[in-house]
């Protein structure tokens, strides 16, 4: 049986003359913080850093995507 509590994360990072592109992508399940009371901030911290996020949930998982600019000319 799949342990719940462990969950796989991947993370892959790249920079660019333009920006920093960040993925995130994660074997676990979606849960709302409402079912985890003092949870849920870290969606809210992260869409506030950067210029672009984008959440894919799919299959056993979860992909985020961080876009950064840094203000570099292509």
């Amino acid at each position: 049986p799949v342990d719940p509590e462990h969950h796989d994360v991947t993370l892959v990072a790249t920079a660019g003359a333009t920006g920093l592109c960040i993925v995130v992508e994660d074997t676990g399940s979606w849960r709302d913080s409402v079912s985890r009371p003092g949870r849920g901030l870290g969606l809210r911290i992260a869409r506030a850093m950067v210029d672009r996020m984008s959440i894919v949930r799919r299959g056993p998982g979860t992909e985020v995507v961080l876009w950064r600019s840094t203000g570099g000319h292509a």
